[in-house]
Protein backbone atom coordinates (compact mmCIF):
# COMPACT_ATOMS: atom_id res chain seq x y z
CA UNK A 1 0.00 0.00 0.00
CA UNK A 2 2.38 2.85 0.51
CA UNK A 3 4.54 2.00 -2.81
CA UNK A 4 1.75 2.03 -3.99
CA UNK A 5 0.65 5.72 -2.56
CA UNK A 6 4.59 6.62 -3.18
CA UNK A 7 4.34 5.76 -6.86
CA UNK A 8 0.63 7.75 -7.01
CA UNK A 9 2.75 10.40 -5.60
CA UNK A 10 5.81 10.62 -7.54
CA UNK A 11 3.54 10.54 -10.67
CA UNK A 12 1.25 13.37 -10.25
CA UNK A 13 4.22 15.35 -9.69
CA UNK A 14 5.72 14.36 -12.70
CA UNK A 15 2.63 15.04 -14.48
CA UNK A 16 1.93 18.10 -12.44
CA UNK A 17 5.28 19.09 -12.89
CA UNK A 18 6.10 18.71 -16.93
CA UNK A 19 2.83 18.82 -18.37
CA UNK A 20 1.30 22.25 -18.26
CA UNK A 21 4.91 24.04 -19.12
CA UNK A 22 4.86 21.34 -22.19
CA UNK A 23 4.11 22.79 -25.76
CA UNK A 24 4.39 19.26 -27.02
CA UNK A 25 1.46 18.11 -24.93
CA UNK A 26 -0.64 21.00 -26.57
CA UNK A 27 -0.64 22.92 -23.24
CA UNK A 28 -3.06 25.99 -23.66
CA UNK A 29 -2.30 27.50 -19.94
CA UNK A 30 -0.69 30.61 -19.50
CA UNK A 31 2.67 29.86 -18.73
CA UNK A 32 2.77 32.84 -15.89
CA UNK A 33 -0.21 31.29 -14.10
CA UNK A 34 1.54 27.90 -13.93
CA UNK A 35 4.73 29.45 -12.49
CA UNK A 36 2.42 31.25 -10.25
CA UNK A 37 1.59 27.78 -9.14
CA UNK A 38 4.47 25.60 -9.20
CA UNK A 39 6.62 28.46 -7.89
CA UNK A 40 9.97 27.14 -8.73
CA UNK A 41 10.37 24.43 -11.68
CA UNK A 42 14.27 24.34 -13.05
CA UNK A 43 13.51 22.16 -16.12
CA UNK A 44 15.34 24.65 -18.54
CA UNK A 45 12.59 24.81 -21.70
CA UNK A 46 12.87 26.53 -25.06
CA UNK A 47 11.69 29.31 -26.23
CA UNK A 48 7.99 30.10 -26.44
CA UNK A 49 7.09 32.76 -29.14
CA UNK A 50 3.56 33.57 -27.07
CA UNK A 51 6.02 34.85 -24.37
CA UNK A 52 8.02 37.21 -26.88
CA UNK A 53 7.53 40.39 -24.89
CA UNK A 54 8.64 38.71 -21.92
CA UNK A 55 11.99 37.55 -23.52
CA UNK A 56 12.49 40.70 -25.07
CA UNK A 57 12.38 42.40 -21.52
CA UNK A 58 14.87 39.72 -19.71
CA UNK A 59 17.08 40.45 -23.17
CA UNK A 60 17.78 43.95 -22.44
CA UNK A 61 18.47 43.28 -18.38
CA UNK A 62 20.75 40.87 -20.13
CA UNK A 63 21.97 42.83 -22.53
CA UNK A 64 21.88 46.29 -21.77
CA UNK A 65 24.06 47.72 -24.01
CA UNK A 66 22.39 45.95 -27.07
CA UNK A 67 20.97 48.12 -29.93
CA UNK A 68 17.99 46.94 -30.86
CA UNK A 69 16.13 43.75 -30.38
CA UNK A 70 17.38 40.15 -30.61
CA UNK A 71 17.30 38.11 -34.02
CA UNK A 72 14.88 35.42 -34.33
CA UNK A 73 17.85 32.83 -34.30
CA UNK A 74 18.94 34.47 -30.86
CA UNK A 75 15.34 34.18 -29.50
CA UNK A 76 14.89 30.97 -30.77
CA UNK A 77 17.78 29.14 -28.96
CA UNK A 78 16.60 31.43 -25.13
CA UNK A 79 15.24 29.25 -22.82
CA UNK A 80 12.82 30.09 -19.79
CA UNK A 81 12.17 28.85 -16.34
CA UNK A 82 10.14 29.02 -13.44
CA UNK A 83 11.89 31.14 -10.34
CA UNK A 84 9.96 31.93 -6.88
CA UNK A 85 6.27 31.92 -9.12
CA UNK A 86 8.06 34.32 -12.03
CA UNK A 87 9.26 33.26 -15.36
CA UNK A 88 12.75 33.98 -15.80
CA UNK A 89 14.69 33.75 -18.99
CA UNK A 90 18.26 32.72 -20.45
CA UNK A 91 20.08 33.67 -23.81
CA UNK A 92 22.31 30.69 -25.05
CA UNK A 93 25.89 32.29 -26.08
CA UNK A 94 29.31 30.61 -26.40
CA UNK A 95 29.93 30.76 -22.90
CA UNK A 96 26.46 31.21 -21.37
CA UNK A 97 25.59 28.04 -19.89
CA UNK A 98 21.60 28.31 -19.51
CA UNK A 99 21.66 24.85 -17.02
CA UNK A 100 22.35 24.82 -13.22
CA UNK A 101 26.10 25.62 -12.54
CA UNK A 102 28.90 23.03 -11.44
CA UNK A 103 29.99 24.66 -8.34
CA UNK A 104 32.59 21.85 -7.88
CA UNK A 105 36.31 22.95 -7.12
CA UNK A 106 37.65 20.23 -8.39
CA UNK A 107 37.38 20.02 -12.62
CA UNK A 108 38.45 16.87 -14.26
CA UNK A 109 39.32 18.39 -17.41
CA UNK A 110 41.27 20.98 -15.57
CA UNK A 111 43.00 18.44 -14.18
CA UNK A 112 43.73 16.40 -17.16
CA UNK A 113 44.75 19.75 -19.11
CA UNK A 114 46.82 20.66 -16.14
CA UNK A 115 49.40 17.20 -16.32
CA UNK A 116 50.54 18.80 -20.02
CA UNK A 117 49.68 22.19 -19.38
CA UNK A 118 52.12 22.16 -15.84
CA UNK A 119 52.11 26.42 -15.65
CA UNK A 120 49.37 27.50 -17.72
CA UNK A 121 47.63 30.92 -16.56
CA UNK A 122 44.17 29.32 -17.86
CA UNK A 123 42.71 26.60 -18.34
CA UNK A 124 40.27 26.78 -21.64
CA UNK A 125 36.65 26.34 -21.08
CA UNK A 126 36.83 23.49 -23.87
CA UNK A 127 38.77 21.85 -21.19
CA UNK A 128 36.61 22.51 -18.11
CA UNK A 129 33.22 22.43 -19.66
CA UNK A 130 31.47 26.20 -20.02
CA UNK A 131 28.81 25.28 -17.17
CA UNK A 132 31.71 25.46 -14.26
CA UNK A 133 31.63 28.51 -11.69
CA UNK A 134 35.19 28.87 -11.71
CA UNK A 135 38.27 29.67 -14.10
CA UNK A 136 41.08 27.31 -13.43
CA UNK A 137 44.93 27.73 -13.50
CA UNK A 138 47.84 25.43 -13.92
CA UNK A 139 50.46 25.34 -11.09
CA UNK A 140 53.04 22.68 -11.24
CA UNK A 141 50.91 20.42 -12.85
CA UNK A 142 48.05 20.63 -10.84
CA UNK A 143 44.43 22.34 -11.24
CA UNK A 144 43.80 25.19 -8.94
CA UNK A 145 40.64 27.95 -8.89
CA UNK A 146 41.82 30.99 -10.10
CA UNK A 147 38.72 32.83 -9.43
CA UNK A 148 35.07 32.10 -9.50
CA UNK A 149 32.98 32.96 -12.72
CA UNK A 150 29.62 33.29 -12.05
CA UNK A 151 26.85 34.03 -8.93
CA UNK A 152 24.14 31.91 -8.43
CA UNK A 153 20.47 31.96 -7.61
CA UNK A 154 19.21 29.95 -4.75
CA UNK A 155 18.21 27.02 -7.54
CA UNK A 156 21.95 26.82 -8.72
CA UNK A 157 21.78 28.84 -12.14
CA UNK A 158 23.97 32.04 -12.90
CA UNK A 159 22.10 35.44 -12.20
CA UNK A 160 24.19 37.66 -14.90
CA UNK A 161 22.36 35.44 -17.40
CA UNK A 162 19.05 34.42 -15.87
CA UNK A 163 16.61 37.59 -16.11
CA UNK A 164 12.98 38.53 -15.03
CA UNK A 165 10.36 38.48 -17.98
CA UNK A 166 8.22 40.75 -16.38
Amino acid sequence: MRKTLILLYCLTIGFVGRWPLDSAHGAAADPKEICARVVNDDTVRRYNPALKEGFLKAYHRVFPDADGEPDQAELKTSSFRCMDSHLVACFVGANLPCGKIDTSKRNRGATAYCRSHRHDEIVPMSATGHDTMYTFSCAKGKARVKEQTWSLDRRGFATEIWKPMD
